[in-house]
């Protein structure tokens, strides 16, 4: 679970997927800051690679995000 700002809602959300049976981390990283996303590795190294990403960061330019880049999504 990424969240950008707000540790403890976070926080609370990972506690109720566990309390539920399921796996979570929380990972604090601003997907419009490049600088952060290396925090993101820590899904790779609890979980493996991730099968489906849900993007729900607010803008996006239409294009598949497979051949974007860091400029074009930062915009």
């Amino acid at each position: 679970m990424n969240y950008a700002g707000r540790a403890a809602p976070a926080q609370t959300l990972v506690a109720d997927i566990k309390a539920a049976g399921g796996q979570c981390i929380a990972v604090q990283a601003d997907v419009a800051i490049a600088a952060t996303w290396s925090a993101l590795q820590r899904v790779d190294e609890a979980f493996g690679k991730p099968d489906v990403v849900v993007h729900c960061a607010g803008i996006m330019p239409l294009f598949p995000i497979v051949s974007g880049d860091v400029a074009t999504s930062t915009r």
